[in-house]
C-alpha cells in the first residue's frame, strides 16, 4: 500500500456538496474500484486520476490506519459518505445522458460492493440498509426509463445482496418494507408509468431471492390497502374463487384465510389482479408475467411445505379467478397471457392445469356441447389447450401411435375430430388454436394420422384467405411447424420402413430351416408394421403434393391479395425446408440444416408455378411483387429461360418408396405441360407496358426482373450464356453489362426528357430502370464480394449513376419546386398529349424518389478508402451526393418528396461523420442551412419545406455530439429573436418560423430522442413564449411545437379527447420529476387572469386572454397536460385554484375544458362533496354558474357508481342540492342555459338509476325513495306541462325559456327519463307530437337517449317496457316529417325487435292491418310507393326494419297467403339490389341486417329450415352477403347461414362458420333443397355467363352477351396511370364459377328449361371458339400474356366450366345434343394452347374433360 495516500487526503480533502460529477470521473471511479488498483488511462486527466486514487486509498488503506483515533475514522467516513451522496445525486439527475447515468450506476455499484466487503465497520456502515440504500433504490425505480438496463440491474443485485447479508435484521426489514410498500403503491397505479416495470422486476427479484416471503408480502399488501382504501372503493368488490373458497374482493371488509392465518387468499387474489392489470401494456407484460408466476410458484411451494394446509381434490387453482376476471374486463389481454404467463404457470402443476380446463368446461365441449365463439371462457380454453400442447401437457388422440415420453404422464387427451370441427369457425382465435393443436407436438418426428391430414386439406384454404394480417402471420407460423413436423415424420417413417424391411429379411433367413411359430408371428407383425409405415408415408407424400398444388393454385390472377401473399410466404417456407433438392443448403432454414432431412425431394416450383409467379411480378401490391421476386431468387433457377419442359411435381431418383405407376403419371404430366417461360420475352412485354402506362407497379416489376436476371448471372454460367443483348463486348463481367445496359437506357430517356418533358412523361418513364439499379446495388453481398479488379470496373459505373441522378434532378425540379406543385405545368411543356398535372407530378416524383433511394444505397454501402485507389467512392463523390440532396431539400416544395430525400441526406451525413476526410462537410452544410433559414425567412410555409429535414439530417450524424449541441442552441436562440416588423420591400422576415419547425422535427425524431431530452424543458418554455406572440405564424408554430413536445412527454400522440374525464388512479408515461420546470410552466400557462378575466366568483367575467400569453390555446395546452397526467403533487392546490378561475370564462369552450380538467383533480372518494360545493358556491355571473354546473355534471358522469348500494349512498348526499334549487330554477333566473345545465345534473342521476335497475334487474326500495324525492323536487310532470304549453303557444311567458334549444333539450331529457323510471311511457306521446313539429333535433335526442338506456340492456329490460318504447317510436314515424328522425326511429325499432322475436310479433301482427300498412312509410327499395325520393339513411333503415316485420308476419301461418308471398318477392328484389357491390357500405349492411332479422323465419327453433319457393330470393341475397367486400357484412351473413345449417333440434346455433366455409356449405344446401327449381338454375346460368346476379323468372328478358365481346373488353389495353380498384377485392370469380357450376351440375333435368339449356349451350360453344381464335391470333401467350389479365382469365374459366356442365347435360336424354362439338372445341383449344403457352391453369381444367 502507498503511505502517501493519507497525506494527500489531508492536503486535498474529499468534500463534495452533492455536486454533479462528470461522466469521465464516474467511469474512472467504477473502473478503479472494480480493479485491484487504479491505472492511468490515455483519455483520463490527471485531476480525475487523483480523485479516483484518493477514493481508492480511503477504501483500501484503512487497515493501515487502524491506529488512528475514532474521530479521524468518523471524519473520513463522513467524507466518503459525501462522495457516495454525490454519486447518488448524479445518478438521479433527470437531464444526464444514458452513458452518464450508466457510469454513475457502475460507480455506485462498485462503491457499495467495496464498502460491503470491507472489514472496517465504519466502511460497512455506508453500505448498510439506511437512507443511502433507499436513495439508491429510488434511483433504480425512477430512472430506469432513462438508463441502460444492465447497470441499473446491477444496482438492484447489489442492493439485494446488502439487504440479505446485513446483520441488523430488524433495521434491514424496516428499510425493505418501506421499499416494498412503495412497489405496491406503484403496482396499484399510484405513481408514474415509467416506474411500473422496474418496480415489478424488483419485486420479482425480491421474491426469487427470498429476501421477502409471501407471508410478509401479503401482510404489506393488506397494510397498504387498509391505508389506501380509495384504491379498492368501487373497483375490487366481488368474489374470487380461491381453492373452492369465496373470498371478499375488498380486503378492508373481510380476510378469508386458507389453512393458516398468515396466508390470505383474498390478498393473493387482489395482488394477482393488480399484476394482471399491467398485462395489457406490451413493454410491461413480460415482467408482470414473471412476477405473477413467481407469486404462485412461491404459494405452491409454501403449501407443499405446510402439511396442515389441506386443498380439496377438485379445487380450482388460486390463479384462476384473477385470470378470468382480467380476461373478462379486457379480452385482448389473452395474447399476452398466452405468451408470458400460461407456459410457466401451467408447468407449476399439471393437476392445476387439468382443474383449470375443467373449470372452462373442457369435458362438456370435448363431448360435443356447442361452442360459442364470443364466450371469453371458450376462447380461454382453446388458448390454454394450445399452450398445453406446446409444452407437452396435452396430446392428440392420434398420438398413441408412438411412444409418448415427451408428454406428461397425466397429459390431457384432445380428440382430433373436435379440432376438425373448429377449423372453419368464425372466431379467429378458436380457428387458430384448433389448427395449432392439430399441428403442434413436442416431438417433431411424430407422424400425422390420415384423418388429421384430411382435416387440414379440407380447411386450410379458409385460413389462407383470412383478411386479418396478424391472423395470417400466426397461420404461417403454424405452417412452418407443419412443414417441420412433416419433414420429421417422413424421416421417421422412412427409417421405420427400412428397419422393418431389415427385420423381415432377417426373419426370412432365420426361417429357412423351417417355420417356427414365434418367428412367423414376428415376421407377420413386421410385415404389417411395414405396410402401415409405407401407407402412412405415402399419405404424407400425397399431402405434401396437395399442399404444393394448393399453394400454386392460390397464385392464380383472380385470387385476393391475402391469398397471394400467404401462398408466397408458405412457398418460401417449403423451399427453405429442404424439400426441393435444387435449393442451396445455405438458403435453408436452421432446422432444415440440422440432422433431420427429407427422405425424398420434390420439385416445388414447376412450370405452372413459375408462370403464375412471373405474372405476379406486375401485381398492384408491392409486398406481393417483393415476395414473388424473393421466391424466384430462392428457387436457384439455373437458366434465364427458367424452365423448358417439366412437370409441376417431380421426385429425385433416390425415391425407392415411390411406386412406378406414380412415376409414370408424373412423366405423362411432364409430356403434357409445356410452357414458354423466357425471361427476356417477359421483360420485353413488361417494359412495353410500362412505356404505355407509366404505372408504379409495372415499373417495379421491371426492376425486380432485372434483379432476378442479375442474381441468376451471378450463380449460373448457363444463364450468362443466355444473356444475349445485355452482354456488351467491352464488359468482361455480365453483371457489369446488366447495370451498364440499365444506365444506357436511362441516359437515352433523360435525353428525351431534356428535349421534351411531355414525350418523356407519356412514353419514357425512368423510375423502373432506376429501381432496377437500386435493387441490384442493395443486394447484401454486392459490395462485400468485390475483388480489386471488380472495384476498378465498378467505380466508373457508380460515377455514371451519380451523374444520372443529377440529370434526373435537373429534369424534374421545375414541377417539384414550384410553390403549388399539384397544379403546376412547366411553361415549356408541350401539352399536345392528353396529359395533366397528375401525370407530370407522377413522373417527376417517382423519378426523384428512385434516384434518391439509389443514392442512399450507394452512400450507405459503397466502399470509400481515402488512402487507397481501390474504393468505389472518393471524396468528390460523397460531396456530390450530399450537395445534390442538400439542394433538393432546400428547393423542393412537393411534400411527398421530402421523406425520401431527407432519408438520403441523413444517411449521407452519417457517412460523412464516419469518414475523417469528409466530416468537415457537416459544418459546411450546417452553415448553408442557416443561410437558407435567413434567405427564406420571407417565404415561410407552414412546415418550412425541407429546412427541418436538413437540420435533423445533420444532427443524426452524431446525436448528442458537439455539433448537435451547437445546432440546437442556435435554433433556440434564433427562435427567441424578437419580430423585426414588416417592410414594404421585403415583407415580413420570420426566421423564427423555420427555427421553431426545426425544433419541432428534432423532438419528433426518434433517432434524436435520448440526446434531445436534455433540452426539452427549455424548449417547452420557448413554445410557451411563442404562444403569446403578436405574429400569427409564430403563434401557430409555437402551438405545433408545444403539441409535439407534449406528445414527447407522454410518449404518444393519442387523441387529446381520449380519457376525457375521470382522473382517479391515473397512470401516464409522464413523470414530473424528470422535468422540474414543467410545474412552473403549467402555473404560468394557467396564471391568474388579467383584470378583464377575473375569477368566476369575483364579479367579473373570464375571457380567453391569459396574462402575457394571449390566445386560449395556451390554456388548452396546459389543461391537456393536466388531464392526461394529473397535476404535480406539489402544485395540486395551486393548479386547482387556477383551473377554477377559468370556469367563468365568456368563451364556452374554455369553461368546458376547465370543467373537464377540474374533474381529473378530484378524488373519487370525495366527488359528492365537490359536487355540493360547486352547486352551492355563490356565483356572480351566469358564466360562472354555468361553469360550476358543468363541473358538477362531469363529476357525476365520471364517478357515479353503478351498483345500487353505492349509488344509493352517493345520491343520498346529493338530494339536498335539489331541495335548495329554487335559486337556479326560479323565474328570477332568466338564463335558460343555466337552468338546462342544472337539469342535466338531475338527468345524469336519473340515467344512472335506470342503468342500475337494468343491470341489477330490480330496484332497491331505498334507492327508489331517494329518486322519488329528487323527482318531487324537480317537478317533472309540471315541466312537461310547461313544455307542451310553450310548444303549442310560442308567445306565452313559458316560451322565453323553452325557446332556448339547450334548455328545451334538458327538459326533454328529464321528462323522458322520469317517465322511463315511473311510467307510463305513453305519457310522452303528446311531447313527441309537439316536438315533431317544432324541434326535430330534440326528438333525435330522445331516440338517442332511449338507445343508450336500453341498447346495452335489451336482454334484461322487460318485454312490456320495450313494447312501450317500440310503440312510442312508431308514433314518431307517424307524426314526424324529418327523414333523419324517421331513419333513427326505424333503426331503433329494428334493434329492439331483433332482440326479441316475441316483441316483434306483438308489434307487427295486428290482424286488422295488412303487411305493408304496418309501416307508415314504405321502403323505396320495395317500389311500393313509386316516385318517392327519400334520404339514403331512411331507405336503409326501412329496409332493415322490413326484415323484422316480415319475420313476424311469416311466423304464424304455415301456408303464406298470396299477398304475403308478393311482398316477400318485392323484399327479395330490394335485398339483391341493395347488396350490389357498387352501393355504399350502409346500404349493403342494411340488407344484411334485414336478412339477420328474418333468420327466425328461415329456421324456427327446433325445426328444419324452410324451403318455400318464395324464400329462394332471400337465400340468394344471403349468399351474396358472404362475398361482400366488407368483413362486417360477411360476418353478419355467416351468422345467419350458420343458424340455418345448424342441427334442427338445437335451440342455439351449433355452427359458427367463417364466411368462406359458409358460402361453400350454403351453396351445397341450396342446390340440394332447390334441385328442382327453375329459378335457381336460371340464377346459376346468369352468374356463369357474367350477367346480372338478381334472381330472374326466366332468361327471356335479355340475350346473353357473346364471349367474343366480353373477351375483347377483358383484353383491352390499359394505359391509365393509376389502376382503378375493383369494387369488391374479396370475391374470387374463379371460386364463384366453381361453386355455381357445381350448383348447376346438381340440378335435376326438370329444373332445366329447354330455352335456358339452348341459350347456355350456344354461349359455351361460341365461347370456346372465341377462346380458340384468340389463342391463334395472339400466337404466344406466356407470362404477362393476354390470359394474365384477371378479367380474361376468369372469363376463360367460366367458359371451360360451362363446357363441363354442358358435357354432363349431354348425358341427359333429349336435353342437348352437343357433346361432339364441345369436345372437338376443347381438344383444339388444348392443342393450340400447348403450342402457344396458354395459361397452365386453363389447360389443367381442360385435360380432365378431354381425357
Amino acid at each position: 500500500m502507498v503511505d502517501e495516500g493519507s497525506g494527500a487526503m489531508k492536503r486535498q480533502p474529499l468534500y463534495v456538496n452533492e455536486q454533479r460529477l462528470s461522466e469521465e470521473l464516474l467511469r474512472e471511479i467504477g473502473r478503479g474500484l472494480s480493479s485491484n488498483f487504479p491505472t492511468v488511462q490515455d483519455d483520463v486527466t490527471a485531476e480525475t486520476f487523483m480523485y479516483v486514487y484518493l477514493i481508492y486509498s480511503h477504501l483500501q488503506n484503512w487497515d493501515h490506519q487502524q491506529t488512528r483515533n475514532t474521530g479521524w475514522i468518523l471524519s473520513e467516513t463522513r467524507r466518503l459518505e459525501r462522495t457516495l451522496r454525490a454519486i447518488l445525486y448524479t445518478a438521479q439527475l433527470p437531464q444526464i445522458s444514458q452513458s452518464h447515468r450508466a457510469a454513475a450506476c457502475n460507480a455506485l455499484t462498485a462503491f457499495l460492493e467495496k464498502c460491503r466487503s470491507s472489514s472496517i465497520a465504519s466502511l460497512q456502515s455506508l453500505s448498510r440498509p439506511n437512507y443511502l440504500w433507499t436513495d439508491a433504490f429510488n434511483v433504480y425505480l425512477e430512472r430506469s426509463d432513462r438508463a441502460k438496463a444492465k447497470p441499473l440491474r446491477q444496482v438492484l443485485v447489489t442492493l439485494v445482496a446488502i439487504i440479505s447479508g446485513d446483520s441488523d435484521r430488524h433495521g434491514a426489514r424496516r428499510v425493505l418494507d418501506a421499499a416494498v410498500m412503495r412497489i405496491i403503491a406503484i403496482v396499484f397505479k399510484q405513481e408514474p408509468y415509467s416506474r411500473v416495470k422496474p418496480a415489478i422486476q424488483a419485486l420479482d427479484y425480491f421474491i426469487s431471492k427470498q429476501v421477502i416471503s409471501l407471508q410478509e408480502l401479503l401482510g404489506l399488501v393488506k397494510a397498504w390497502l387498509s391505508n389506501n382504501s380509495a384504491v379498492t372503493a368501487g373497483g375490487t368488490s366481488g368474489t374470487s374463487p380461491v381453492y373452492g373458497t369465496t373470498v371478499a374482493g375488498n380486503p378492508t371488509d373481510t380476510a378469508i384465510l386458507l389453512s393458516h392465518a398468515h396466508i390470505s387468499g383474498g390478498y393473493v387474489t387482489v395482488l394477482a389482479t393488480a399484476i394482471l392489470h399491467w398485462m395489457l401494456e406490451p413493454d410491461i407484460a413480460p415482467a408482470a408475467g414473471d412476477l405473477f408466476i413467481s407469486v404462485f410458484s412461491t404459494l405452491k411451494r409454501q403449501k407443499a411445505e405446510e402439511p396442515l394446509c389441506q386443498v380439496p381434490g377438485d379445487a380450482t387453482p388460486a390463479w384462476c379467478g384473477p385470470i378470468q376476471s382480467s380476461i373478462g374486463n379486457a379480452p385482448s389481454v389473452l395474447e399476452n397471457l398466452k405468451q408470458h404467463i400460461f407456459p410457466g404457470l401451467f408447468k407449476l402443476s399439471v393437476t392445476d392445469f387439468g382443474r383449470f380446463l375443467e373449470h372452462l368446461r373442457f369435458q362438456e365441449i370435448s363431448s360435443g356441447s356447442p361452442v360459442v365463439d364470443g364466450d371469453p371462457q371458450v376462447v380461454t380454453l382453446f388458448i390454454a389447450l394450445q399452450t398445453g400442447k406446446e409444452i407437452g401437457l396435452v396430446r392428440g388422440s392420434d398420438e398413441g401411435l408412438l411412444d409418448s415420453n415427451t408428454a406428461h404422464a397425466n397429459a390431457v387427451v384432445l380428440p382430433d375430430h373436435l379440432m376438425g370441427r373448429l377449423l372453419a369457425r368464425a372466431s379467429e382465435t378458436i380457428r387458430l388454436a384448433a389448427l395449432s393443436l392439430l399441428v403442434a407436438s413436442p416431438l417433431t418426428t411424430r407422424p400425422f394420422t390420415s384423418g388429421v391430414l384430411s382435416l387440414l386439406e379440407q380447411n386450410m384454404t379458409f385460413s389462407h384467405a383470412d383478411t386479418d394480417a396478424k391472423f395470417r402471420t400466426n397461420v404461417l407460423s403454424t405452417a412452418k411447424r407443419l412443414v417441420d413436423r412433416l419433414r420429421g415424420s417422413a424421416s421417421f417413417l422412412s427409417r421405420e420402413q427400412e428397419r422393418y424391411k431389415k427385420t423381415i429379411a432377417y426373419q426370412s433367413i432365420s426361417n429357412k430351416g423351417g417355420p417356427v411359430p414365434e418367428q412367423s408371428r414376428k415376421r407377420g407383425e413386421a410385415v404389417e408394421a411395414a405396410k402401415r409405415s409405407t401407407s402412412l408415408l405415402q399419405r404424407h407424400t400425397e399431402f405434401i403434393n396437395w399442399y404444393i398444388n394448393f399453394l400454386v393454385t392460390e397464385l392464380q390472377p383472380t385470387a385476393s391479395y391475402q391469398r397471394h401473399i400467404t401462398a408466397l410466404k408458405a412457398l418460401g417456407i417449403l423451399l427453405q425446408s429442404g424439400l426441393d433438392g435444387d435449393i442451396p443448403a445455405t438458403k435453408l432454414s436452421k432446422l432444415a440444416q440440422g440432422e433431420i432431412k427429407w427422405p425424398f425431394h420434390i420439385k416445388v416450383l414447376g412450370a405452372r408455378a413459375c408462370r403464375a409467379l412471373l405474372d405476379l411480378l406486375a401485381d398492384p401490391f408491392d409486398d406481393v411483387r417483393s415476395g414473388t421476386a424473393g421466391i424466384l431468387k430462392l428457387a436457384a433457377l439455373d437458366s434465364v429461360s427458367l424452365l423448358h419442359v417439366g412437370a409441376d411435381i417431380g421426385f429425385s431418383p433416390k425415391e425407392s418408396q415411390i411406386g412406378s405407376r406414380q412415376k409414370a403419371d408424373i412423366a405423362q404430366d411432364a409430356a403434357r405441360n409445356t410452357t414458354h417461360l423466357d425471361v427476356f420475352d417477359f421483360l420485353s412485354r413488361l417494359e412495353h407496358t410500362v412505356h404505355l402506362s407509366g404505372r408504379a407497379d409495372h415499373a417495379d416489376g421491371v426492376a425486380r426482373t432485372y434483379e432476378i436476371i442479375f442474381d441468376m448471372s451471378c450463380r449460373s454460367q448457363l444463364a450468362v450464356r443466355q444473356l444475349g443483348s445485355l452482354v456488351e463486348s467491352q464488359h468482361r463481367s455480365p453483371q457489369l453489362s446488366i447495370v451498364s445496359h440499365l444506365i444506357s437506357v436511362l441516359e437515352e430517356s433523360l435525353v428525351v426528357a431534356r428535349k421534351d418533358l411531355a414525350l418523356a412523361v407519356s412514353g419514357n418513364p425512368v423510375h423502373g430502370h432506376l429501381a432496377g439499379i437500386r435493387l441490384i446495388l442493395d443486394r447484401p453481398d454486392f459490395y462485400h464480394n468485390l475483388s480489386d479488379d471488380d472495384t476498378r470496373n465498378w467505380r466508373p459505373i457508380h460515377q455514371r449513376i451519380i451523374k444520372l441522378c443529377q440529370s434526373v434532378w435537373e429534369c424534374v425540379k421545375s414541377p417539384l419546386c414550384n410553390d403549388s406543385p399539384e397544379g403546376h405545368i412547366p411553361e415549356d411543356f408541350n401539352d399536345g398529349e392528353d396529359l395533366g398535372t397528375k401525370d407530370i407530378l407522377s413522373y417527376s416524383w417517382r423519378a426523384l424518389k428512385e434516384s434518391s433511394t439509389t443514392l442512399r444505397v450507394i452512400i450507405s454501402n459503397a466502399t470509400h478508402n481515402p488512402c487507397s485507389e481501390l474504393s468505389i467512392l472518393d471524396e468528390s463523390d460523397i460531396k456530390a451526393i450530399g450537395q445534390l440532396t442538400f439542394t433538393q431539400l432546400a428547393e423542393l416544395r412537393h411534400r411527398g418528396a421530402f421523406s425520401t430525400v431527407s432519408s438520403t441526406f441523413a444517411t449521407c451525413c452519417q457517412r460523412c461523420f464516419k469518414e475523417k476526410n469528409t466530416n468537415q462537410l457537416l459544418y459546411l452544410w450546417y452553415k448553408d442551412t442557416l443561410n437558407c433559414i435567413q434567405d427564406q425567412a420571407s417565404t415561410t410555409t407552414r412546415r418550412s419545406a425541407g429546412i427541418p429535414s436538413l437540420i435533423t439530417g445533420i444532427m443524426t450524424a452524431e446525436p448528442g455530439g458537439p455539433l448537435f449541441a451547437q445546432i440546437i442552441l442556435k435554433l433556440l436562440a434564433e427562435a427567441q429573436l424578437p419580430f423585426g416588423g414588416y417592410s414594404r420591400e421585403r415583407g415580413a422576415k420570420l426566421p423564427q418560423v423555420h427555427a421553431l419547425n426545426c425544433l419541432k422535427d428534432t423532438f419528433a425524431d426518434s433517432r434524436l430522442g435520448s440526446c434531445s431530452e436534455v433540452y426539452l424543458a427549455e424548449t417547452l418554455e420557448l413554445s410557451v413564449e411563442c404562444l403569446g406572440s403578436e405574429v400569427w405564424a409564430i403563434r401557430n408554430c409555437g402551438i405545433m411545437l408545444f403539441r409535439a413536445l407534449v406528445d414527447r412527454l407522454f410518449g404518444t400522440n393519442e387523441s387529446r379527447n381520449k380519457g376525457d374525464i375521470g382522473g382517479d388512479n391515473k397512470v401516464t408515461k409522464l413523470s414530473y420529476d424528470k422535468y422540474p420546470s414543467l410545474p412552473g410552466l403549467l402555473k404560468d400557462l394557467l396564471g391568474q387572469p388579467t383584470a378583464s378575466s377575473s375569477p368566476a366568483g369575483s364579479g367579473g367575467q373570464a375571457t380567453s386572454i391569459v396574462r402575457g400569453l394571449g390566445p386560449p390555446e395556451a390554456v388548452f395546452s396546459a389543461m391537456d397536460i393536466i388531464r392526461r397526467a394529473g397535476p404535480p403533487k406539489a402544485n395540486d392546490a395551486e393548479l386547482r385554484q387556477s383551473i377554477l378561475s377559468y370556469i367563468g370564462s365568456k368563451i364556452w369552450h374554455v369553461r368546458d375544458m376547465a370543467a373537464r380538467t377540474f374533474c381529473s383533480l378530484v378524488d373519487r372518494q370525495h366527488f359528492t362533496e365537490e359536487v355540493s360545493y360547486l352547486v352551492n358556491l355563490p356565483w356572480a355571473s351566469n358564466n360562472a354558474l354555468h361553469g360550476q354546473l358543468l363541473c358538477a355534471r362531469y363529476l357525476l358522469r365520471a364517478y357515479l357508481p353503478q351498483d345500487p348500494v353505492r349509488l344509493r349512498s352517493s345520491i343520498q348526499s346529493l338530494i339536498p342540492l335539489f331541495h335548495n334549487s329554487s335559486g337556479i330554477m326560479s323565474r328570477a333566473n332568466i338564463c335558460p342555459i343555466n337552468k338546462g345545465a342544472f337539469l342535466d345534473i338531475a338527468n345524469v342521476i336519473l340515467e344512472a338509476y335506470i342503468r342500475a335497475c337494468c343491470a341489477d334487474g330490480s330496484a332497491d326500495h331505498l334507492l327508489r325513495d331517494l329518486i322519488n324525492q329528487l323527482c318531487e323536487s324537480m317537478e317533472f310532470p309540471q315541466f312537461l306541462n310547461n313544455l307542451l304549453r310553450s310548444l303549442k303557444a310560442p308567445g306565452t311567458q313559458d316560451s322565453q325559456y323553452t325557446s332556448n334549444s339547450l334548455y328545451r333539450r334538458a327538459l326533454v331529457h328529464g321528462v323522458t327519463l322520469y317517465y322511463c323510471s315511473y311510467g307510463p311511457i305513453s305519457n310522452l306521446q303528446p311531447m313527441i307530437e309537439a316536438l315533431a313539429e317544432r324541434d326535430p333535433d330534440a326528438l333525435l335526442d330522445v331516440i338517442e337517449l332511449l338507445e343508450s338506456l336500453y341498447a346495452a340492456e335489451l336482454g334484461s329490460a322487460s318485454v312490456n317496457t320495450l313494447l312501450d318504447i317500440g310503440t312510442l317510436l312508431f308514433r314518431m314515424l307517424e307524426v314526424s316529417s324529418s327523414a333523419e328522425v324517421k331513419s333513427r326511429a326505424a333503426r331503433c325499432i329494428s334493434e329492439i325487435c331483433e332482440s326479441s322475436h316475441t316483441l316483434a310479433m306483438r308489434l307487427f301482427t295486428d290482424p286488422q292491418k295488412g303487411v305493408v300498412d304496418v309501416l307508415p312509410v314504405s321502403p323505396l327499395g320495395l317500389n311500393i310507393t313509386p316516385g318517392r325520393l327519400d334520404s339514403p339513411s331512411l331507405v336503409n333503415a326501412e329496409l332493415r326494419l322490413w326484415g323484422s316485420i316480415l319475420s313476424a308476419q311469416c311466423t304464424q301461418p304455415p301456408i303464406w297467403p298470396e299477398r304475403l308471398v308478393s311482398v316477400l318477392e318485392m323484399w327479395s328484389v330490394a335485398l339483391q339490389k341493395a347488396g350490389d357491390e357498387k352501393n355504399e357500405f350502409s346500404t349493403r349492411m342494411a340488407a344484411a341486417m334485414s336478412l339477420r332479422a328474418f333468420k327466425g323465419t328461415f329456421r324456427v327453433v327446433g325445426q328444419a329450415p324452410r324451403t318455400d319457393a318464395a324464400l329462394l330470393g332471400p337465400y340468394v341475397a344471403l349468399y351474396d352477403t358472404l362475398n361482400d367486400d366488407d368483413d362486417e357484412i360477411r360476418d353478419v351473413g355467416a351468422t345467419v347461414v350458420s343458424w340455418i345449417l345448424s342441427d334442427p333440434p338445437s335451440p342455439t346455433p351449433n355452427l359458427s362458420l367463417v364466411p368462406l366455409a359458409a358460402s361453400l356449405r350454403f351453396s351445397e344446401w341450396l342446390s340440394l333443397q332447390y334441385s328442382h327449381s327453375a329459378s335457381l338454375s336460371t340464377t346459376a346460368v346468369r352468374r356463369l355467363t357474367l350477367h346480372s346476379r338478381w334472381l330472374p323468372s326466366s332468361m327471356t328478358d335479355e340475350e346473353l352477351k357473346p364471349v367474343e365481346d366480353l373477351l375483347a373488353n377483358a383484353t383491352k389495353e390499359d394505359r391509365s396511370l393509376f389502376i382503378e380498384e375493383k369494387q369488391n377485392l374479396f370475391v374470387d370469380e374463379v371460386r364463384e364459377a366453381d361453386i355455381w357450376s357445381r350448383v348447376l351440375l346438381r340440378m335435376s333435368s326438370e329444373a332445366l328449361d329447354a330455352q335456358l339449356v339452348e341459350a347456355y349451350v350456344s354461349w359455351v360453344y361460341e365461347g370456346l371458339l372465341a377462346l380458340l381464335e384468340k389463342s391463334k391470333a395472339e400466337a404466344m401467350d406466356g407470362p404477362l400474356g393476354w390470359t394474365a389479365k384477371p378479367e380474361a382469365f376468369a372469363l376463360g374459366i367460366y367458359v371451360i366450366l360451362g363446357a363441363a356442365v354442358v358435357l354432363k347435360w349431354a348425358k341427359y336424354d333429349g336435353l342437348c345434343d352437343c357433346e361432339e362439338g364441345v369436345m372437338t372445341a376443347l381438344r383444339n383449344l388444348a392443342e393450340v394452347g400447348r403450342r402457344t403457352s396458354l395459361h397452365e391453369f386453363w389447360l389443367s381444367r381442360i385435360d380432365p374433360l378431354i381425357a
